[in-house]
Protein backbone atom coordinates (compact mmCIF):
# COMPACT_ATOMS: atom_id res chain seq x y z
CA UNK A 1 0.00 0.00 0.00
CA UNK A 2 2.82 2.37 0.87
CA UNK A 3 4.64 1.58 -2.43
CA UNK A 4 1.54 2.37 -4.47
CA UNK A 5 1.07 5.66 -2.66
CA UNK A 6 4.72 6.57 -3.28
CA UNK A 7 4.66 5.69 -6.98
CA UNK A 8 1.53 7.78 -7.54
CA UNK A 9 3.56 10.93 -6.96
CA UNK A 10 6.29 9.91 -9.39
CA UNK A 11 6.49 10.56 -13.12
CA UNK A 12 7.98 9.03 -16.24
CA UNK A 13 9.43 11.43 -18.76
CA UNK A 14 11.18 10.88 -22.08
CA UNK A 15 12.86 12.61 -25.00
CA UNK A 16 15.73 12.20 -27.46
CA UNK A 17 19.02 14.00 -26.80
CA UNK A 18 19.74 16.41 -23.94
CA UNK A 19 16.81 18.80 -24.32
CA UNK A 20 17.07 21.81 -22.01
CA UNK A 21 20.17 20.24 -20.38
CA UNK A 22 17.91 17.58 -18.78
CA UNK A 23 16.20 20.15 -16.57
CA UNK A 24 12.78 18.46 -16.56
CA UNK A 25 13.96 15.05 -15.30
CA UNK A 26 16.40 16.83 -12.98
CA UNK A 27 13.55 18.84 -11.43
CA UNK A 28 11.70 15.60 -10.68
CA UNK A 29 14.79 13.68 -9.55
CA UNK A 30 15.77 16.38 -7.05
CA UNK A 31 12.55 15.68 -5.14
CA UNK A 32 12.51 11.90 -5.65
CA UNK A 33 9.56 12.29 -8.01
CA UNK A 34 11.25 10.70 -11.03
CA UNK A 35 10.24 7.11 -11.73
CA UNK A 36 12.48 6.96 -14.79
CA UNK A 37 13.71 9.03 -17.70
CA UNK A 38 13.57 7.24 -21.07
CA UNK A 39 16.04 8.25 -23.75
CA UNK A 40 18.33 6.77 -26.40
CA UNK A 41 21.76 7.57 -24.90
CA UNK A 42 23.05 8.62 -21.49
CA UNK A 43 26.56 8.13 -20.09
CA UNK A 44 26.75 6.35 -16.68
CA UNK A 45 29.54 8.60 -15.43
CA UNK A 46 28.79 7.94 -11.77
CA UNK A 47 29.14 4.14 -12.22
CA UNK A 48 32.25 2.81 -10.41
CA UNK A 49 33.42 0.78 -13.45
CA UNK A 50 31.73 2.26 -16.51
CA UNK A 51 32.24 5.87 -15.37
CA UNK A 52 36.06 5.88 -15.44
CA UNK A 53 35.99 3.98 -18.74
CA UNK A 54 33.68 6.58 -20.30
CA UNK A 55 35.92 9.38 -19.04
CA UNK A 56 38.96 7.80 -20.68
CA UNK A 57 37.26 7.10 -23.99
CA UNK A 58 35.12 10.23 -24.35
CA UNK A 59 36.28 13.83 -24.52
CA UNK A 60 34.72 16.37 -22.17
CA UNK A 61 32.27 17.87 -24.74
CA UNK A 62 30.83 14.42 -25.49
CA UNK A 63 30.61 13.45 -21.83
CA UNK A 64 28.85 16.62 -20.71
CA UNK A 65 26.36 16.57 -23.58
CA UNK A 66 24.87 13.28 -22.45
CA UNK A 67 25.09 13.43 -18.69
CA UNK A 68 23.92 15.84 -16.00
CA UNK A 69 25.11 16.08 -12.42
CA UNK A 70 22.20 15.11 -10.19
CA UNK A 71 20.56 12.78 -12.71
CA UNK A 72 21.88 9.30 -11.92
CA UNK A 73 22.02 6.77 -14.74
CA UNK A 74 20.13 4.41 -12.37
CA UNK A 75 17.07 6.62 -13.03
CA UNK A 76 17.54 6.40 -16.82
CA UNK A 77 16.06 3.77 -19.14
CA UNK A 78 17.87 3.41 -22.46
CA UNK A 79 15.61 2.60 -25.40
CA UNK A 80 18.07 0.76 -27.64
CA UNK A 81 15.64 0.46 -30.56
CA UNK A 82 15.50 4.26 -30.79
CA UNK A 83 19.30 4.48 -30.77
CA UNK A 84 19.47 1.89 -33.55
CA UNK A 85 16.88 3.78 -35.60
CA UNK A 86 18.74 7.07 -35.23
CA UNK A 87 21.98 5.36 -36.27
CA UNK A 88 20.19 4.04 -39.36
CA UNK A 89 19.03 7.58 -40.18
CA UNK A 90 22.65 8.71 -40.15
CA UNK A 91 23.65 5.97 -42.58
CA UNK A 92 20.60 6.36 -44.81
CA UNK A 93 18.94 9.79 -44.42
CA UNK A 94 16.07 8.70 -46.67
CA UNK A 95 14.89 6.47 -43.82
CA UNK A 96 14.52 9.41 -41.45
CA UNK A 97 11.15 9.38 -39.71
CA UNK A 98 11.04 11.06 -36.32
CA UNK A 99 7.37 10.17 -35.89
CA UNK A 100 8.55 6.57 -35.52
CA UNK A 101 11.29 7.25 -32.96
CA UNK A 102 9.12 9.68 -31.00
CA UNK A 103 6.35 7.08 -30.80
CA UNK A 104 8.84 4.44 -29.63
CA UNK A 105 9.75 6.62 -26.66
CA UNK A 106 6.12 7.46 -25.93
CA UNK A 107 5.13 3.78 -26.02
CA UNK A 108 7.97 2.86 -23.67
CA UNK A 109 7.03 5.64 -21.26
CA UNK A 110 3.40 4.54 -21.32
CA UNK A 111 4.31 0.92 -20.49
CA UNK A 112 6.51 1.94 -17.55
CA UNK A 113 3.89 4.34 -16.21
CA UNK A 114 1.23 1.60 -16.37
CA UNK A 115 3.48 -0.90 -14.59
CA UNK A 116 4.45 1.50 -11.80
CA UNK A 117 1.28 3.54 -11.41
CA UNK A 118 3.20 6.70 -12.33
CA UNK A 119 2.22 9.93 -14.01
CA UNK A 120 3.59 10.81 -17.44
CA UNK A 121 5.21 14.23 -17.84
CA UNK A 122 6.08 14.48 -21.52
CA UNK A 123 7.50 17.09 -23.81
CA UNK A 124 5.35 17.87 -26.81
CA UNK A 125 6.22 15.92 -29.98
CA UNK A 126 6.60 12.75 -27.83
CA UNK A 127 3.29 12.65 -26.00
CA UNK A 128 0.73 11.29 -28.45
CA UNK A 129 1.52 7.58 -28.09
CA UNK A 130 1.65 7.89 -24.30
CA UNK A 131 -1.57 9.89 -23.98
CA UNK A 132 -4.00 8.52 -26.58
CA UNK A 133 -7.12 6.71 -25.38
CA UNK A 134 -6.64 3.14 -26.62
CA UNK A 135 -6.73 0.86 -23.63
CA UNK A 136 -6.68 0.44 -19.87
CA UNK A 137 -2.98 1.29 -19.67
CA UNK A 138 -3.67 4.97 -20.41
CA UNK A 139 -1.98 7.06 -17.69
CA UNK A 140 -4.33 8.81 -15.30
CA UNK A 141 -2.02 11.84 -15.07
CA UNK A 142 -0.98 13.06 -18.53
CA UNK A 143 1.07 16.23 -18.27
CA UNK A 144 2.66 17.99 -21.22
CA UNK A 145 5.41 20.59 -21.48
CA UNK A 146 4.56 22.36 -24.73
CA UNK A 147 7.92 23.16 -26.32
CA UNK A 148 6.64 24.89 -29.45
CA UNK A 149 3.49 26.97 -29.91
CA UNK A 150 0.39 25.04 -30.94
CA UNK A 151 0.96 23.65 -34.47
CA UNK A 152 -2.27 25.07 -35.87
CA UNK A 153 -1.28 28.58 -34.81
CA UNK A 154 2.18 28.07 -36.26
CA UNK A 155 0.78 26.81 -39.57
CA UNK A 156 -1.47 29.85 -39.92
CA UNK A 157 1.42 32.26 -39.39
CA UNK A 158 3.76 30.43 -41.77
CA UNK A 159 1.13 30.15 -44.50
CA UNK A 160 0.67 33.92 -44.35
CA UNK A 161 4.43 34.33 -44.71
CA UNK A 162 4.42 32.45 -48.00
CA UNK A 163 2.26 35.24 -49.41
CA UNK A 164 4.32 38.05 -47.85
CA UNK A 165 7.73 36.81 -48.89
CA UNK A 166 7.58 34.23 -51.71
CA UNK A 167 11.38 34.36 -51.96
CA UNK A 168 11.49 32.74 -48.49
CA UNK A 169 9.56 29.66 -49.64
CA UNK A 170 12.64 27.42 -49.58
CA UNK A 171 12.84 27.65 -45.81
CA UNK A 172 9.13 28.05 -45.02
CA UNK A 173 8.16 24.87 -46.83
CA UNK A 174 10.76 22.94 -44.83
CA UNK A 175 8.89 23.66 -41.61
CA UNK A 176 7.16 20.64 -40.11
CA UNK A 177 3.88 22.55 -39.74
CA UNK A 178 3.76 23.10 -43.52
CA UNK A 179 5.22 19.72 -44.47
CA UNK A 180 3.47 16.88 -46.29
CA UNK A 181 3.18 14.53 -43.29
CA UNK A 182 -0.50 15.04 -42.51
CA UNK A 183 -0.81 12.34 -39.84
CA UNK A 184 2.22 13.63 -37.95
CA UNK A 185 0.77 17.16 -37.99
CA UNK A 186 -2.61 15.97 -36.72
CA UNK A 187 -0.98 14.02 -33.90
CA UNK A 188 0.99 17.08 -32.82
CA UNK A 189 -2.23 19.11 -32.81
CA UNK A 190 -4.01 16.45 -30.73
CA UNK A 191 -1.34 16.18 -28.03
CA UNK A 192 -2.44 19.13 -25.86
CA UNK A 193 -6.08 18.00 -25.96
CA UNK A 194 -5.08 14.50 -24.82
CA UNK A 195 -3.29 15.92 -21.77
CA UNK A 196 -4.89 16.88 -18.44
CA UNK A 197 -2.04 19.10 -17.24
CA UNK A 198 -0.14 21.77 -19.19
CA UNK A 199 3.09 23.73 -18.87
CA UNK A 200 4.96 26.03 -21.25
CA UNK A 201 8.04 28.25 -21.20
CA UNK A 202 6.35 31.41 -22.50
CA UNK A 203 3.07 33.28 -22.37
CA UNK A 204 3.00 33.31 -26.16
CA UNK A 205 3.01 29.50 -26.27
CA UNK A 206 0.30 29.45 -23.60
CA UNK A 207 -1.72 31.91 -25.67
CA UNK A 208 -1.59 29.60 -28.72
CA UNK A 209 -2.75 26.66 -26.60
CA UNK A 210 -5.67 28.77 -25.38
CA UNK A 211 -6.49 29.70 -28.99
CA UNK A 212 -6.89 25.97 -29.62
CA UNK A 213 -9.11 25.00 -26.73
CA UNK A 214 -6.90 24.60 -23.64
CA UNK A 215 -8.12 26.61 -20.59
CA UNK A 216 -5.66 29.47 -20.20
CA UNK A 217 -5.82 29.48 -16.41
CA UNK A 218 -4.75 25.81 -16.36
CA UNK A 219 -1.47 26.43 -18.19
CA UNK A 220 1.64 26.89 -16.03
CA UNK A 221 4.19 29.27 -17.59
CA UNK A 222 7.76 28.55 -16.45
CA UNK A 223 10.44 30.56 -18.31
CA UNK A 224 13.68 28.77 -19.06
CA UNK A 225 16.95 29.56 -17.33
CA UNK A 226 20.40 30.38 -18.67
CA UNK A 227 23.92 29.31 -17.74
CA UNK A 228 25.56 32.70 -17.26
CA UNK A 229 28.99 31.07 -17.01
CA UNK A 230 28.64 29.85 -20.60
CA UNK A 231 27.37 33.26 -21.72
CA UNK A 232 29.40 35.74 -19.64
CA UNK A 233 29.38 39.51 -19.92
CA UNK A 234 32.59 40.88 -21.50
CA UNK A 235 35.45 41.76 -19.18
CA UNK A 236 35.80 45.16 -20.85
CA UNK A 237 32.93 47.53 -21.64
CA UNK A 238 31.88 47.73 -25.27
CA UNK A 239 33.55 50.65 -27.04
CA UNK A 240 30.36 52.40 -28.13
CA UNK A 241 32.15 53.88 -31.12
CA UNK A 242 32.09 53.18 -34.83
CA UNK A 243 29.15 51.59 -36.57
CA UNK A 244 26.41 50.03 -34.48
CA UNK A 245 27.15 46.30 -34.60
CA UNK A 246 23.90 44.35 -34.69
CA UNK A 247 23.91 40.56 -34.44
CA UNK A 248 21.23 38.04 -35.36
CA UNK A 249 21.76 34.49 -34.05
CA UNK A 250 19.58 31.64 -35.21
CA UNK A 251 18.56 29.65 -38.24
CA UNK A 252 18.76 31.87 -41.31
CA UNK A 253 15.13 31.37 -42.26
CA UNK A 254 11.95 33.41 -42.32
CA UNK A 255 10.41 31.66 -39.31
CA UNK A 256 12.96 33.73 -37.37
CA UNK A 257 11.79 36.97 -39.04
CA UNK A 258 14.94 37.31 -41.13
CA UNK A 259 13.20 39.03 -44.06
CA UNK A 260 11.73 41.61 -41.69
CA UNK A 261 15.16 42.35 -40.24
CA UNK A 262 16.71 42.73 -43.69
CA UNK A 263 13.79 44.87 -44.87
CA UNK A 264 14.39 47.06 -41.80
CA UNK A 265 18.04 47.48 -42.78
CA UNK A 266 16.81 48.92 -46.09
CA UNK A 267 14.62 51.41 -44.23
CA UNK A 268 17.31 52.78 -41.90
CA UNK A 269 17.74 56.54 -41.65
CA UNK A 270 21.46 56.07 -41.02
CA UNK A 271 24.36 54.23 -42.63
CA UNK A 272 26.00 53.69 -39.25
CA UNK A 273 24.60 50.18 -38.72
CA UNK A 274 26.22 46.87 -39.65
CA UNK A 275 24.50 43.48 -39.35
CA UNK A 276 26.02 40.04 -38.78
CA UNK A 277 23.95 36.90 -39.26
CA UNK A 278 25.21 33.87 -37.34
CA UNK A 279 23.70 30.41 -37.42
CA UNK A 280 23.91 26.70 -38.04
CA UNK A 281 22.04 24.20 -40.16
CA UNK A 282 19.93 25.09 -43.18
CA UNK A 283 20.51 28.55 -44.68
CA UNK A 284 17.89 29.99 -47.04
CA UNK A 285 20.30 31.15 -49.77
CA UNK A 286 17.52 32.48 -52.01
CA UNK A 287 16.25 34.64 -49.16
CA UNK A 288 19.72 36.10 -48.54
CA UNK A 289 20.28 36.67 -52.26
CA UNK A 290 17.18 38.85 -52.37
CA UNK A 291 18.92 41.32 -50.01
CA UNK A 292 22.29 41.68 -51.72
CA UNK A 293 22.02 45.46 -51.39
CA UNK A 294 21.97 45.29 -47.55
CA UNK A 295 25.16 45.63 -45.46
CA UNK A 296 25.43 42.29 -43.67
CA UNK A 297 27.90 39.45 -43.12
CA UNK A 298 27.13 35.76 -42.70
CA UNK A 299 28.92 33.60 -40.13
CA UNK A 300 28.04 29.91 -40.31
CA UNK A 301 28.85 27.06 -37.95
CA UNK A 302 30.58 29.03 -35.19
CA UNK A 303 31.79 27.02 -32.22
CA UNK A 304 30.72 28.20 -28.78
CA UNK A 305 33.79 30.35 -27.94
CA UNK A 306 33.56 32.07 -31.34
CA UNK A 307 29.85 32.71 -30.85
CA UNK A 308 30.40 34.30 -27.44
CA UNK A 309 33.22 36.40 -28.89
CA UNK A 310 30.85 37.66 -31.60
CA UNK A 311 28.28 38.57 -28.94
CA UNK A 312 30.93 40.50 -27.03
CA UNK A 313 31.90 42.38 -30.19
CA UNK A 314 28.28 43.37 -30.90
CA UNK A 315 26.14 46.19 -29.51
CA UNK A 316 22.62 44.86 -29.99
CA UNK A 317 20.89 41.53 -30.57
CA UNK A 318 18.05 41.64 -33.13
CA UNK A 319 15.60 38.73 -33.30
CA UNK A 320 12.25 39.69 -34.89
CA UNK A 321 11.00 36.10 -34.86
CA UNK A 322 7.53 35.17 -36.04
CA UNK A 323 6.93 32.22 -33.75
CA UNK A 324 8.98 30.76 -30.89
CA UNK A 325 8.20 28.45 -28.03
CA UNK A 326 10.61 30.60 -26.02
CA UNK A 327 13.67 31.73 -27.99
CA UNK A 328 16.53 30.69 -25.73
CA UNK A 329 19.00 32.81 -27.67
CA UNK A 330 17.21 35.89 -26.31
CA UNK A 331 18.17 35.22 -22.68
CA UNK A 332 21.63 33.98 -23.73
CA UNK A 333 22.27 37.28 -25.49
CA UNK A 334 21.00 39.22 -22.49
CA UNK A 335 23.44 37.26 -20.33
CA UNK A 336 26.33 38.62 -22.45
CA UNK A 337 25.14 42.18 -21.84
CA UNK A 338 23.34 42.74 -25.13
CA UNK A 339 20.09 44.69 -25.23
CA UNK A 340 17.52 42.74 -27.24
CA UNK A 341 15.18 43.79 -30.03
CA UNK A 342 12.57 41.05 -30.43
CA UNK A 343 8.85 40.43 -30.91
CA UNK A 344 5.95 39.53 -28.67
CA UNK A 345 5.98 36.02 -30.22
CA UNK A 346 9.01 34.96 -28.19
CA UNK A 347 9.80 34.99 -24.46
CA UNK A 348 9.76 38.80 -24.48
CA UNK A 349 6.72 39.14 -22.21
CA UNK A 350 8.52 37.21 -19.45
CA UNK A 351 11.98 38.77 -19.75
CA UNK A 352 11.97 42.23 -21.27
CA UNK A 353 10.63 45.53 -20.06
CA UNK A 354 10.30 47.58 -23.22
CA UNK A 355 12.84 50.39 -23.27
CA UNK A 356 14.74 48.98 -20.26
CA UNK A 357 16.28 45.68 -21.41
CA UNK A 358 15.62 46.27 -25.10
CA UNK A 359 12.46 46.54 -27.18
CA UNK A 360 9.41 44.45 -27.99
CA UNK A 361 7.97 45.10 -31.45
CA UNK A 362 5.03 43.46 -33.25
CA UNK A 363 5.85 40.71 -35.73
CA UNK A 364 6.05 41.78 -39.39
CA UNK A 365 7.10 45.33 -38.49
CA UNK A 366 10.24 46.29 -40.48
CA UNK A 367 9.56 49.98 -39.89
CA UNK A 368 9.43 49.52 -36.09
CA UNK A 369 12.69 47.52 -36.22
CA UNK A 370 14.34 50.21 -38.36
CA UNK A 371 13.25 52.96 -35.97
CA UNK A 372 14.79 51.14 -32.97
CA UNK A 373 18.03 50.43 -34.83
CA UNK A 374 18.31 54.07 -35.84
CA UNK A 375 17.70 55.22 -32.27
CA UNK A 376 20.27 52.73 -30.97
CA UNK A 377 22.90 54.02 -33.41
CA UNK A 378 22.30 57.57 -32.20
CA UNK A 379 22.15 56.85 -28.42
CA UNK A 380 25.08 54.58 -27.68
CA UNK A 381 25.44 55.48 -23.98
CA UNK A 382 21.76 54.75 -23.35
CA UNK A 383 22.09 51.50 -25.30
CA UNK A 384 25.00 50.44 -23.10
CA UNK A 385 22.90 51.03 -19.98
CA UNK A 386 20.16 48.86 -21.47
CA UNK A 387 22.72 46.10 -21.97
CA UNK A 388 23.74 46.27 -18.32
CA UNK A 389 20.10 46.02 -17.29
CA UNK A 390 19.63 43.03 -19.62
CA UNK A 391 22.60 41.23 -18.04
CA UNK A 392 21.20 41.89 -14.58
CA UNK A 393 17.85 40.44 -15.58
CA UNK A 394 19.52 37.35 -17.06
CA UNK A 395 21.29 36.67 -13.77
CA UNK A 396 17.88 36.23 -12.16
CA UNK A 397 16.92 33.51 -14.65
CA UNK A 398 18.71 30.53 -13.16
CA UNK A 399 18.03 26.92 -14.06
CA UNK A 400 17.35 26.28 -10.38
CA UNK A 401 14.45 28.76 -10.58
CA UNK A 402 13.17 26.86 -13.63
CA UNK A 403 13.34 23.51 -11.82
CA UNK A 404 11.51 24.96 -8.83
CA UNK A 405 8.82 26.18 -11.22
CA UNK A 406 8.53 22.72 -12.79
CA UNK A 407 8.20 21.13 -9.35
CA UNK A 408 5.49 23.60 -8.30
CA UNK A 409 3.59 23.05 -11.55
CA UNK A 410 3.84 19.27 -11.18
CA UNK A 411 2.39 19.39 -7.68
CA UNK A 412 -0.43 21.65 -8.84
CA UNK A 413 -1.27 19.40 -11.80
CA UNK A 414 -1.36 16.31 -9.56
CA UNK A 415 -3.80 18.11 -7.26
CA UNK A 416 -6.06 19.48 -10.01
Amino acid sequence: MQAAKRSSTRAVTFFIGSRDHYQLPLALAERDWLETFVTELYWPLEHPILGPLARRVLGEPYRSKRHAAGLSSTKVTIQWSVLAALAAYQLRPALKNFRTTDRMLGECGRRIAAATGSAVFSYSYYAHAAFEDRGPDRPRHRFIFQVHPHPRSVRRILQEELERYPWAADSLLREEELGPHTRRFEELCEEPALANGWAAASNFTAQTLAENGIPRDSIHVIPYGVDTARFPTPERPRSGTGKLEVVFIGSMIQRKGLCDLLEAMRLLRTREVHLTLAGRGFVDRRLLEHYRDVDFDVREGLDHPSLVRLMHESDLFAFPSLVEGFGHVVVESMSTGLPVLTTAHTCAAELIEDGVHGWIVPIRSPRAVADRLTWAAEHRADLSAMGEAAAGKARELTWQRFREGIAAAYQAMLSA
